[in-house]
């Protein structure tokens, strides 16, 4: 038998080369009592990484790992101890093998047993008798209690309850009603003295008889819409009184839940937003396949397989860690690997620089794929988002006070619904900080915004946006607001489509939101964006922002290319003049009066003057619109060159194609500082 030392001596001779650089190889084939080569890998990331603090300081590290799948329990930790001693350190499938990291256990269908339980059987639908299969989950040896858990506008971003995926796809908690929404009845009037406790636990009216058939049971949950247009939420049920049709829930609203009103002996179902709910975790509901219900007392998955699927590989989410935390480290790579099936984030960066996840998918996560903290030069690249449960990229670094970017940059990737849990102001990229940069993306099939930013100075361009803000009201696919000091950014070049739904006019493309402003809007494309009729948004919202500017942009069948809302002063002074909250925010977080502010933002000179009030206008200039309906609506709009095509566009299901060969009129191309559109850059 070797000795420890002698171990240590063939693995520094194996993985040191010539040149300095260290290779390690992993594979889910491997032994952590292996030497790391490519003939003797390790089986664990982990054993690779605890082998570095071994080797000597200087050169870089490359870390390959062989095609398969790692179930990972414990997060992977990269902190200044082990990185400082190299130049730098790379992860990566080696010659693009399909490399899968698993937050979760694999367990394939055929190796289950149908449900053969009478008191199960009694409650489940006819339809799902013999089809409906068990999964023990002690006997997966998944020991740590379950509970679902609460998600909602408003709350922390928490790691979730446990996820089931089907061959690559979420399965859902079986629901009723399967595709639709219930009207919230008429909420129970309460003594002021009881305000408090109702806010906490509130109560509502049901006018249907279904769920007088399920059998009381615990763990019961109702999602959807209770108040804001912009606020999803889920409850567990407090208690449910059949009798006189009541439900109670647990938990505490962000905002009050809103039913129909009273108007004499008339209940009259106020207007909606979308507004509504459905209850899910019913047994008795358990009717269709890709649909499972969690037991909490049994400690049992009851899973109705897809219809079509004999043998379906299913993924249980556990883990609840990232799978790498990177902290106070440079020059790292994370290239070509899968992550999926797990219930916090992908990757947690904080202190770091110049760390790059290049070609990665994130499939199926709990929260968001990657969140950065006071991180500069990171850059994600040509990778795939899709199936996360609160986001996708959060950005975040730079000096705000100093106007320092951190050049961190989003580009050439895919994000597609990115916010299954955390339905609302969960978006595809968050980005806050100095100079960011999200560039040559798409963005598209999601309930929720594309962008938000908060910060200054970023730079969004060449991003195709697509189908997104579908579920929710007064919300733009970009969006800033409530913040005067977060400007200077430029939002050029992205090519926008059917940004709007079937319920609110309250939809915009770009918006800009309570008094924001000094935004650069330019030589973007906008088809069939905003409210649907002319009384909505325009595709283009702003409320209450001044100084923003819109140049060289071309609208496409909207109903309308811009509206703008304006604050009278007293509006305005209340909230940024006298308001304490905003003053701190904008006068000690950063400081607009400083040097460095007036000496890049020109609009925020004598923002405090409430003797000669600035005026608060927004500039339009260089406006194409084909076949929209209104063009602009709203007080403090200096508009300059618009060119009108009242006819519609013969377009085809090429869109791309059909709009990027649009005859410019010889008109427009005259005009002033006129810049076309690069067709070229914008992601296809």
């Amino acid at each position: 038998m070797k000795s420890l030392t002698q171990i240590l001596v063939i693995f520094l001779w194996s993985i040191i080369k010539a040149d300095g650089q260290s290779i390690i190889f992993v594979s889910p084939n491997g032994n952590d009592k292996n030497e790391g080569t490519i003939n003797s890998p390790f089986k664990s990331v982990n054993t690779a990484i605890e082998q570095l603090t071994s080797l000597p300081d200087g050169g870089s590290v490359l870390i390959w790992l062989r095609g398969g799948d790692y179930e990972i329990s414990d997060e992977i930790i990269l902190s200044k101890q082990i990185t400082s001693k190299f130049k730098s350190i790379s992860i990566s499938a080696y010659n693009k093998e399909n490399v899968k990291l698993v937050g979760g256990k694999s367990v394939n269908t055929s190796n289950l047993e149908k449900v053969a339980n009478a008191s199960v059987l009694c409650r489940l639908p006819k339809s799902a008798i013999g089809k409906v299969l068990v999964v023990n989950l002690e006997d997966l040896g998944i020991l740590k209690a379950q509970e679902l858990k609460q998600y909602g506008y408003g709350l922390p971003l928490k790691p979730v309850s446990l996820e089931i995926f089907g061959n690559g796809q979420v399965l859902n908690l079986c629901r009723w009603p399967n595709d639709s929404l219930l009207d919230i009845g008429e909420v129970v009037n309460v003594s002021k003295t009881d305000k408090e406790e109702t806010m906490k636990y509130p109560v509502f009216h049901f006018g249907f008889d279904k769920p007088v058939n399920w059998k009381p049971s615990a763990n019961i949950w109702v999602a959807g819409k209770f108040s804001a247009g912009w606020a999803s939420d889920n409850f567990e049920i407090d208690s449910m009184n059949v009798n006189d049709r009541t439900l109670r829930l647990k938990g505490v609203p962000k905002y009050p839940v809103v039913g129909p009103k009273r108007v004499g002996d008339k209940l009259v179902r106020s207007t909606t937003d979308g507004r509504g709910y459905y209850f899910y975790n019913v047994l008795e509901e358990l009717d269709q396949p890709g649909e499972w219900y969690l037991d909490l007392v049994s400690r049992k998955i009851y899973l109705w397989p897809s219809s079509d699927e004999k043998s379906m590989e299913i993924q249980i989410s556990i883990m609840e860690q990232p799978f790498f935390k990177i902290t106070d480290s440079k020059n790292i790579t994370l290239k070509n690997l899968t992550f999926s099936a797990s219930r916090g984030n992908g990757i947690e960066i904080d202190n770091s620089d110049l760390v790059s996840v290049i070609g990665c998918k994130f499939m199926n996560i709990g929260l968001r794929a990657v969140v950065t903290k006071f991180c500069s030069n990171f850059l994600f690249r040509d990778c795939l988002v899709t199936g996360m449960g609160a986001g996708g990229v959060s950005l975040g670094g730079g000096d705000r006070k100093k106007l320092v970017a951190a050049n961190n940059i989003v580009e050439n990737s895919e994000f597609t619904n990115y916010s299954r849990l955390y339905r609302s102001y969960t978006p595809a990229v968050s980005i806050g900080g100095v100079g960011a940069k999200v560039l040559h993306n798409k963005i598209h099939d999601s309930p929720d915004q594309a962008i938000i930013y908060t910060g200054n100075n970023h730079f969004i361009a060449n991003n195709r946006i697509i189908r997104v803000c579908t579920d929710f009201s007064d919300m733009g696919a970009i969006y800033t607001g409530r913040d005067p000091s977060s400007t200077g950014t430029v939002i050029e070049n992205n090519l926008f489509e059917e940004i709007n739904n079937n319920f609110s006019d309250m939809i915009a493309a770009v918006y800009i939101d309570d008094g924001s402003g000094g935004i650069l809007v330019n030589k973007n494309v906008f088809f069939k964006c905003g409210g649907k009729s002319v009384n909505g948004f325009g595709a283009v919202h702003i409320n209450g922002g001044a100084d923003n500017q819109l140049k060289n942009n071309v609208f496409i069948d909207c109903a309308k290319a811009l509206s703008n809302t304006a604050w009278n002063d007293k509006k305005w002074k209340e909230m940024y003049v006298t308001n304490p909250f905003y003053v701190k925010k904008i006068t000690e977080d950063v400081d607009i009066r400083s040097s460095v502010y007036l000496a890049k933002y020109k609009h925020l000179t004598a923002f405090f003057d409430t003797t000669h009030v600035h005026a608060r206008n927004n500039y339009i200039s260089n406006t194409t619109l084909y076949g929209v309906s209104k063009t602009f609506s709203g007080q403090g709009l200096i508009e300059n060159n618009t060119y009108t095509f009242n006819k519609k566009l013969p377009l085809t299901n090429q869109l791309f194609q059909d709009l990027n060969s649009i005859r410019v009129p010889e008109e427009v191309k005259k005009w002033k500082g006129w810049e076309p559109v690069d067709w070229d850059k914008i992601r296809q």
